[in-house]
C-alpha cells in the first residue's frame, strides 16, 4: 500500500537550478559553432566539438539543464526506445544491427568518460530488462527475434532462471520473461550534467543563460540573435526538442508526448538494482535509486490530444502499477512529468539542413533514450561539422523515413499589418474559463476569472508547454509539462522551473467583443479603453526605497543626538550601508529558498551598489570630521583590535571592486568565471565590516537600528551556513567550497575570540 509524502520534483535534488549561473548575452560575439539549447544534447555537443578544437557558444533561454533533461529518470541504455520488430520490418535486419552498434559505441564512450573522469553522479553498471508479465507473450517474442545476436550482449531470460541470479529478490522479480541486456547503466542526471559542464574547457566554450534565440539569420556565417545581442558562427546546432519556432519547415518532424514519473520509498526494495521497461503501449519503465527508492514512469500521452473526461490520473495509475507489480509498503516521495519527442519510427533525427548549405544542424526526437541518444547525436554532429564521413549519417537522417525537409517558403507580404485593438472573440465564445486564439502567428490564451478577462502568451517560457492545457487556480495557471506557474493578469512567473515571464497583451471589452492590442495603440484606442498608467522603472522605485530607509535612519539619529550634526549623517550612512550590504547577501538566500523570486536578481546588484555608496559617504564624513584627513590619526595603530578602522580598510577595496564590476559590461569583459571568482570575496569583506562596526562603536548596537542590523547579520550568517552545508551534502563534500567555507568560519571564530578577550 502507498502513502503520499510527495513534492513535485525528481528525487535527485530539489529540481533544476532556478538561480542564474552564467551571464546573459549582451553585445556581439563570434565562435566556430553556436548551440541553441543547454540540455544534454547541447552540453554533450559542446564537449565533443571542444575536443575537436572548435570554439563554442551555448545559448540557453532559461538555465542549464532546466528543460526536459532535468526531468530524466537517468536510464543509460543502448536499446532504442522503439518497436524493434517494426524497425526490422521497415528497414531490415542489417539496419537494426547498425543502430545497435551506433548506440553501443556512444554508450561505451560515455561510460568511459564517467569512469575515467571520476564523475560523481551515482553511476552504476547494471542489467536492462525488456519484459512481459505473462509467459509466451507474442509481442516480446517478436522483439527478441528482431534483436541482433551479434554485438547486442543480450539473452532471453525467464523468471525462475533470473531469480537464481537475484537471490534477494526471488519473490519480486517483475517479469515472467524478458530480454536481458548486460552492461547497461543508470545515473543521477543532475550530477552527470553539472559535472560534464565542468569538463568543458573555459574560454573555448562560453555559456550564456536567459538568452533566448529570437531569430536565425543565414548568410556566409549563421547569426543567432537574442534580445541582448548576437552570435556569428560557421555552424549552428538546434539542440532543442522543438526547433519549429526558429525553423518553421521542421514542423511535424517529431511529436511531443508527456511522460509521468514518481518515486516511492520502500521499507525493503522489491526489485534488483537494474533498469526495467515492459512491452505495454503506453509502457512502464522503472529502476531503483538511493534510500530504497523505486522510480517508475510511463503512461505517456501525446500532447496534441485532448484529455478525456474519464481519463485516469496518471500518478494514481503509476501508484497502482507499483502495488500490482512491485508489492510492499512504500511512501510516494516525489512526482514529476517531462516531455519526450517521438519521430515517426521513434529513432532520432540528426542531420544538417541542406538548403542552409549544411550550416544549420538539428538533433531531435530522442524518445525515451535521451541521454545515450544525445551523446550519439553529439558525436555525429561533430563529424558533420568537421567534415568526417560518418557511416551512421544516413541511419539518423529524416530521409530514412521518406521525410523531405521543405525549403523555406517566401512569405508574400500583404501590405501594412493592422495595429491597435483587434476583435478576437466574443463573450459567448467562452464555454469554460479560457479560450485560445492563433493571431498573426502568435498563440494567445484568454482567461476568464471572476468576470474579468486577461490575455497572455500561450507558450510556457520554460519548455514550450501549452498554457491552454494548464490548470487554473485563481489567477495562476500551471503549465502541464513541468509545473511552472504564471499570473494570467500580468504574465509574471510565480513558480519554477520557469524564470522568464510570458508576454501579456493589453485587452479591453467593448460590448460583447473582446479585443486585444497589437502594435502601436492610437489615441482613439486609448480613449475607448481604460487609460494606461505610466509606470516608473523598477530601479527608480528601488532608489526611493533606499532614500526612505536612509531618511528613517537619519531621523532616528537626529532624535537621539538632539539635532543635526556631522555624527548624525556619519552614523546614519554607516547603518544604511551595512544593512544594504547585508540585504544584498540575504537576497541570494531568499532566491534559493523561493526560486520564483530569482527573476528579481538585479535588485541584488542595486542593493550592493547602494550599500557601497553609503559606506563611501560614511568614510568621507569620518575623514573630514573625525580624522581631519590625517593618515597618522586614521592609522594610529595597525592592530585591528586596537584600531577597528583597519578592519574597515581591509573591507573597502573589496566592496569597491564589487561595485565597479556590478554591470553586465563587466561580466562580459571579465568572463563570468573570473567575475564570479572576484565577487565571492564579498563574504570576506562582510566579515571585516561586521568586526569594524561592532568594535568601533559597540554602544551603537544597543539601539533599534543596532538590533535591526544584528538581525540582518544573523539571518545572513544562518542562511549562508545552511546553504553551504546543503551544497556540501549534495556534492558529497567534493567541492572547493569545503576548504573556503571552513577558512571563513575559522576566521570568524578567530576574530570573535580576540575581539571578545581584547
Amino acid at each position: 500500500m502507498g502513502t503520499y509524502l510527495a513534492q513535485s520534483s525528481s528525487p535527485w535534488g530539489a529540481g533544476p537550478s532556478s538561480e542564474k549561473t552564467y551571464p546573459e548575452l549582451f553585445g556581439h560575439t563570434m565562435a566556430d559553432v553556436v548551440i541553441v539549447g543547454g540540455g544534454a544534447s547541447g552540453i554533450f555537443s559542446a564537449f565533443c566539438l571542444a575536443k575537436a578544437g572548435l570554439s563554442v557558444v551555448i545559448l540557453e533561454k532559461n538555465h542549464l539543464v532546466t528543460g526536459d533533461t532535468g526531468f530524466s529518470t537517468g536510464f543509460l541504455t543502448r536499446v532504442p526506445d522503439a518497436n524493434l520488430s517494426r524497425l526490422r520490418k521497415a528497414y531490415g535486419a542489417d539496419f537494426i544491427s547498425r543502430v545497435f552498434a551506433a548506440y553501443s559505441s556512444a554508450q561505451q564512450e560515455l561510460f568511459s568518460i564517467i569512469i575515467n573522469q571520476k564523475i560523481n553522479c551515482d553511476f552504476s553498471i547494471c542489467s536492462g530488462y525488456y519484459g512481459a508479465y505473462e509467459k509466451n507473450d507474442p509481442i516480446l517474442i517478436k522483439e527478441w527475434n528482431a534483436v541482433p545476436r551479434a554485438g547486442s550482449n543480450s539473452s532471453w531470460v525467464e523468471s525462475k532462471k533470473e531469480n537464481k541470479n537475484q537471490p534477494n529478490f526471488e519473490n519480486h522479480w517483475p517479469f515472467a520473461e524478458a530480454i536481458k541486456f548486460a552492461e547497461e547503466g543508470q545515473c543521477d542526471v543532475h550530477a552527470l550534467m553539472s559535472n560534464f559542464v565542468g569538463l568543458l574547457p573555459k574560454g573555448q566554450v562560453r555559456i550564456f543563460e536567459e538568452s533566448e534565440v529570437l531569430e536565425i539569420k543565414p548568410g556566409e556565417k549563421i547569426e543567432a540573435v537574442t534580445s541582448g545581442g548576437s552570435v556569428s558562427a560557421k555552424h549552428l546546432i538546434l539542440a532543442m526538442n522543438d526547433p519549429t519556432n526558429l525553423v518553421p519547415e521542421l514542423k511535424n518532424l517529431a511529436t511531443a508526448n508527456l511522460t509521468y514519473a514518481l518515486a516511492a520509498r520502500y521499507e525493503h526494495l522489491p526489485v534488483a538494482r537494474d533498469i526495467f521497461w515492459d512491452i505495454g503501449s503506453p509502457y512502464f519503465y522503472f529502476r531503483t535509486a538511493e534510500k530504497n527508492t523505486v522510480v517508475v514512469g510511463g503512461l505517456d500521452k501525446e500532447l496534441s490530444k485532448k484529455s478525456k473526461a474519464n481519463e485516469i490520473d496518471p500518478y494514481r495509475g503509476l501508484e497502482s502499477f507499483l502495488r500490482q507489480n512491485l508489492p510492499g509498503q512504500f511512501t510516494i516521495t516525489n512526482f514529476w512529468s517531462g516531455t519526450i519527442y517521438n519521430t515517426v519510427d521513434n529513432l532520432p533525427f540528426v542531420f544538417a539542413l541542406p538548403h542552409y548549405g549544411g550550416k544549420i544542424l538539428v538533433a531531435t526526437g530522442f524518445s525515451g533514450n535521451g541521454l545515450v541518444g544525445s551523446f550519439l547525436s553529439a558525436r555525429l554532429l561533430t563529424n558533420l561539422i568537421i567534415g568526417v564521413k560518418d557511416p551512421i549519417e544516413m541511419i539518423f537522417s529524416p530521409f530514412r523515413a521518406g521525410i523531405k525537409i521543405l525549403e523555406p517558403k517566401k512569405v508574400k507580404k500583404s501590405g501594412k499589418k493592422p495595429t491597435g485593438f483587434l476583435p478576437v472573440a466574443k463573450k459567448s465564445d467562452f464555454k469554460k474559463d479560457r479560450l485560445c486564439r492563433m493571431i498573426r502567428g502568435e498563440k494567445i490564451v484568454i482567461f476568464k476569472v471572476d468576470e474579468q478577462y486577461f490575455a497572455i502568451e500561450g507558450i510556457c517560457s520554460h519548455a514550450g508547454g501549452s498554457l491552454e492545457e494548464g490548470t487554473l487556480a485563481g489567477k495562476t495557471v500551471t503549465c502541464p509539462l513541468h509545473g511552472a506557474k504564471f499570473d494570467v493578469a500580468t504574465g509574471r512567473v510565480e513558480g519554477p522551473p520557469a524564470v522568464r515571464d510570458v508576454k501579456k497583451y493589453p485587452l479591453r471589452v467593448v460590448g460583447e467583443n473582446i479585443e486585444i492590442a497589437f502594435g502601436p495603440i492610437t489615441e482613439k484606442d486609448i480613449s475607448s479603453s481604460s487609460p494606461p498608467r505610466k509606470k516608473l522603472p523598477a530601479v527608480v522605485w528601488f532608489y526611493f526605497f533606499a532614500l526612505g530607509f536612509w531618511l528613517l535612519e537619519l531621523a532616528y539619529q537626529y532624535q537621539v543626538n538632539g539635532g543635526l550634526s556631522p555624527y548624525v549623517f556619519l552614523r546614519s550612512a554607516s547603518f544604511t550601508g551595512a544593512n544594504f550590504i547585508g540585504f544584498a547577501l540575504l537576497s541570494s538566500i531568499v532566491f534559493k529558498f523561493w526560486p520564483s523570486t530569482s527573476r528579481h536578481w538585479r535588485f541584488r546588484r542595486y542593493l550592493g551598489v547602494v550599500g557601497v555608496f553609503f559606506i563611501l559617504v560614511h568614510i568621507l564624513l569620518a575623514e573630514n570630521f573625525v580624522f581631519d584627513w590625517a593618515l597618522d590619526k586614521v592609522y594610529f595603530s595597525l592592530n585591528p583590535f586596537n584600531n577597528p578602522v583597519v578592519f574597515g580598510s581591509l573591507a573597502l577595496p573589496i566592496f569597491l571592486a564589487m561595485a565597479l564590476t556590478s554591470s553586465d559590461w563587466a561580466v562580459q569583459k571579465m568572463t563570468f568565471r573570473w567575475w564570479k571568482f572576484v565577487h565571492r570575496f564579498v563574504y570576506l569583506a562582510y566579515v571585516f565590516m561586521i568586526f569594524h562596526f561592532s568594535l568601533m562603536a559597540p554602544q551603537q548596537l544597543d539601539s533599534w537600528p543596532g538590533y535591526f542590523l544584528l538581525s540582518t547579520t544573523g539571518l545572513v550568517l544562518v542562511g549562508e551556513l545552511y546553504w553551504w552545508v546543503s551544497t556540501l551534502v549534495k556534492k558529497r563534500f567534493r567541492t572547493w567550497g569545503l576548504p573556503v567555507g571552513l577558512l571563513i568560519i575559522v576566521l570568524y571564530i578567530f576574530l570573535a575570540y580576540f575581539a571578545w578577550f581584547h
